[in-house]
């Protein structure tokens, strides 16, 4: 799906100090209100151009509409004669689901508890229509209202297909909602449709309105224990009946023993802070406990106490930490990186309450996986979007991203080995490998293991018709070394592309296994195991995949229904299984654990299916309502539980129940399932998956839990919020201002692009120390996504020595600390030009006294500052950009 997208500055991290703000929104004009009635940003396409709350996929506006408007929308893929090709596109789509498309209409300005008037032109066959409100129940329940009640079925307009219609529908709001989503979808395969003129139209009141309770503007006192955290804490052990109540925090002090390990998680957490309103004035400084003012947090690395923590949790340490709470600041040991954020997210949630009680926190999980499942290979997904999932799941602790990348609709990565599958249709999407390994590097940093699943080898219906040579009916042909081959470079390559622990290999529902099961028979005899069925062969090929997995240091994961603990040819004990459902040829999660497997949970009863609802009554399954929030709670509240059967009404569970079972367990996903149509539209998913996740969150870190209904739990969740930078349209600006604190307690503070005069001393790669009289720096800034880089520092010959600068290279020397300062507001200066560089570092990266590129002969210099390494050649001194980085995350773009 895609959207209109405004381009945003994100902060930036000069040298010698703080190039990192969070600014604030850019001014538009006054936003109309509910009582100017809905808004539809150009609802007939007469632009020309998509708007940004108009959200598509397979969709392009086209000359002509309805009425005899200028333009209207095509949605759906449009085909040439008899082509399989779509014009402008690259996979053989006619026919297949892929073909399918959509258009979503955001409408504002939107009342509660109100009934109005939707209507949209159509044109074409098999066409579904309506408008979706996400809260028409309440707690993110929606309903649809429309004509057309058939998952894969639509309506045909007048004239079998070939005039405009006019569809007409009438949707009561539900007491929360502020927006609707107007939509047309295709559901045809064979061509395309169109749609035209949304509108909505206040009728009146509804009858009987159900008031729900009203928003906190505080939240409850906890009265000595701590408050309820999304997802709540282990351990709290209160020091009296005292509470830290900040006027501002003022202060982040990283440990300077620590700054290496725990540095960029604890920048991380303070542009989070400053952007959730919780300490708009915070400062990030480098040193010792003894350094931290009043109303300060101090961030190191320990051993938390996990004496009451289960063992499991103690094998998973670095993600624990403790939070002492004095009643004028806070301490956060971390047990590792992970620990240090995670300790952070707990603080900032306890804060936005205003207050803390004071005591410790003890901090733990036992689950090694926590996260969320989403496949983007029916749909295309934006890195964008993925990126705020990221956030959201480090937010709430989790740490694990699971995205399906290949299945019947093609593939959404770049790939060498199978470059034909790779989606290029119109409108549709698949991401480079360059821009995967930017979103990777963006989840490292949030402590978000991405993992990629490519289904093989069946789900795999465009692969067999765009290479039809490898396959045996709908099957790739693993029986053929060939075909092994390709496959187990196309899955080493993906788990490359993603640098990632693990690759998912699918393996999962082989429909047509009659037809390769003669061929498996004899490729398994001729491998010594004579007499084997299709099952064995399935295990075969997957031990084989597995191998050249556990050649790059990876590992496996697959599906378990076609798994069974029966076959004579056993699956090999390294692999992870993951559990969806008891189906097919399966034994239940608790046998698999019984004989060491790894398991992990992707439960069927948790399916995020997202279509509209069909009808007012449809709320459970296969629709975006599903599944239940209070379904969650009552059946899913600990990570023990695995499922039965399948897409029941009332979940079907089989938990684990002893310790050698959960010793097996590696943890849960949450699920998204989507279709090639493309709805809906990517801030809805966000808006839906809102509550889901947070509840999932409280699962997988299998904490106390002291709410269980959800009625009671959803204020919490509002007043908590999405993580910090989740809105995905949000305009930030850079606001620098550098704090220098070196040895001799000079200090200044520099707006960009104002000049500061130093003299600097640079050690050669000789070892010999040069003195650098008379040089300045510029601060400057420049973009960013989702990180704070290094600015390029500038130096030239003039100006009165004010400052020395010691080089880090030189252990013998003392390097300049810093401070980070965090600002909230501001705008971006005009930076000074900096000179023309004539020396640069070599690209390929290295220390503080490396090979460095040298002009006219002259030896070359390197000193590193604020973990910035800077460069330059001789006395000239022309200077140029940072060969590394110190990065802070902040979610800006």
């Amino acid at each position: 799906m895609r959207r209109a997208r405004s381009r945003r500055l994100a902060a930036t991290l000069v040298a010698f100090g703080v190039a990192i703000s969070i600014g604030l929104p850019l001014q538009l004009p006054s936003a109309a209100t509910a009582a100017d009635g809905p808004v539809i940003t150009d609802p007939g396409f007469e632009s020309g151009t998509w708007a940004a709350q108009t959200q598509h996929a397979h969709a392009e506006i086209v000359q002509g509409g309805a009425n005899g408007s200028k333009h209207s929308v095509r949605i759906g893929l449009d085909y040439e004669g008899d082509s399989p090709v779509p014009v402008g596109g690259n996979l053989p789509t006619r026919g297949a689901g892929t073909s399918r498309g959509s258009v979503n209409q955001q409408i504002t300005n939107v009342k509660p508890d109100t009934e109005y008037e939707f209507s949209v032109w159509i044109k074409g066959k098999g066409i579904r229509w309506g408008v979706f409100d996400l809260e028409s129940k309440g707690y993110y329940t929606g309903s649809t209202a429309g004509g057309e009640l058939s998952m894969y079925a639509g309506v045909d307009s007048a004239g079998g297909g070939t005039q405009w219609e006019k569809k007409t529908s009438s949707i009561v709001t539900g007491p929360r909602t502020t927006e609707l989503n107007g939509f047309c979808i295709l559901t045809d395969m064979t061509g395309p449709g169109w749609c035209d003129e949304f509108s909505l139209t206040e009728i009146g009141p509804r009858a009987a309105a159900w008031t729900p309770e009203a928003a906190w503007t505080e939240r409850p006192s906890a009265q000595e224990k701590f408050p309820v955290t999304v997802p709540e804490v282990q351990q709290f052990r209160p020091s009296g009946a005292g509470e830290w109540k900040p006027r501002g925090v003022t202060r982040f002090v990283v440990d300077e023993a620590h700054r290496a390990e725990i540095g960029d998680e604890v920048q991380l957490a303070a542009a989070q802070f400053v952007e959730k309103g919780v300490a708009p004035g915070l400062k990030v400084a480098f040193g010792k406990v003894s350094d931290v003012p009043a109303d300060g947090v101090f961030f190191t690395l320990g051993s938390p106490d996990l004496s009451a923590a289960p063992a499991k949790a103690r094998e998973l340490s670095d993600q624990a930490y403790s939070l002492a709470i004095t009643d004028h600041g806070a301490r956060v040991t971390g047990g590792g990186e992970a620990g240090a954020l995670y300790g952070a997210m707990t603080l900032l949630q306890g804060l936005q309450g205003g207050s803390v009680p004071t005591g410790e926190v003890i901090d733990w999980t036992d689950q090694e996986l926590r996260g969320l499942q989403v496949d983007s290979a029916r749909r295309y997904y934006s890195l964008e979007w993925f990126e705020t999932q990221v956030r959201e799941l480090s937010y709430l602790k989790m740490n694990t991203l699971a995205v399906r990348v290949k299945d019947n609709e093609g593939l959404r990565v770049e790939s060498d080995v199978l470059p034909r599958l790779v989606d290029r249709s119109p409108d549709g999407g698949s991401w480079t490998k360059a821009q995967v390994a930017e979103f990777v590097k963006i989840a490292k940093k949030y402590h978000v293991q991405v993992i990629p699943e490519v289904d093989v080898p069946e789900h795999s219906d465009m692969d067999r018709r765009v290479y039809p040579e490898y396959f045996t009916g709908k099957v790739w042909d693993f029986t053929r070394a060939d075909v092994r081959d390709v496959l187990e470079r196309f899955i080493r390559e993906t788990g490359e592309t993603f640098d990632s622990e693990y690759v998912h290999i699918g393996a999962d529902e082989v429909t047509d296994r009659q037809t390769i099961t003669p061929a498996v028979t004899a490729w398994m005899a001729a491998e010594g195991y004579p007499d084997s069925g299709f099952l064995e062969g399935l295990t075969h090929f997957a031990n084989l995949m597995n191998a050249g997995l556990k050649a790059d240091g990876r590992k496996t994961m697959l599906w378990n229904d076609e798994m069974n603990l029966r076959t004579r040819v056993p699956l090999d004990k390294d692999i992870s299984i993951v559990y969806w459902a008891n189906l097919g040829s399966s034994s239940y999660a608790d046998q698999f654990a019984d004989a060491d497997y790894p398991i992990v949970g992707s439960s069927s009863d948790l399916y995020h299916d997202i279509w509209p609802p069909l009808s007012s009554g449809q709320y459970k399954k296969e629709t975006i309502n599903g599944p239940p929030l209070q379904t969650m709670l009552d059946y899913y509240g600990n990570p023990w539980v695995y499922p039965t059967a399948s897409f029941g009404s009332i979940p079907a569970t089989r938990p684990l129940t002893t310790d050698a079972q959960k010793a097996q367990s590696l943890g849960q996903l949450f699920p998204i399932w989507d279709d090639a149509m493309g709805w809906p539209p990517e801030q809805l998913v966000s808006k839906s998956l809102f509550p889901r996740l947070r509840i999932h969150a409280q699962t997988v870190w299998n904490s106390p839990r002291s709410i269980t209904s959800y009625p009671t739990l959803d204020p919490y969740l509002r007043f908590y919020g999405e993580a910090a930078f989740s809105d995905g349209d949000a305009k930030y600006s850079v606001s620098t201002a550098a704090v220098l604190r070196p040895v001799d307690g000079f200090a200044a503070e520099v707006p960009e692009g104002q000049r500061l005069a130093v003299a600097a001393t640079a050690v050669a790669t000789d070892g010999t120390t040069t003195r650098l009289e008379g040089a300045e720096v510029v601060v400057t800034s420049d973009n960013a996504a989702d990180e704070v880089s290094g600015g390029d520092v500038v130096f030239h010959g003039t100006g009165p020595r004010v400052l020395t600068v010691h080089s880090a290279g030189d252990p013998t020397m003392t390097p300049v600390a810093y401070d980070l300062t965090v600002t909230r507001g501001g705008v971006t200066p005009t930076p000074t030009p900096t000179p023309t560089p004539t020396s640069t570092s070599d690209p390929s990266g290295g220390g503080a006294g490396g090979d460095l590129a040298t002009t006219g002969g002259v030896a070359p210099w390197a000193f590193a500052v604020g973990g910035v390494l800077l460069a330059g050649a001789g006395a000239t001194l022309a200077g140029l950009s940072g060969r590394k980085r110190r990065n802070v995350a902040t979610g800006g773009e």
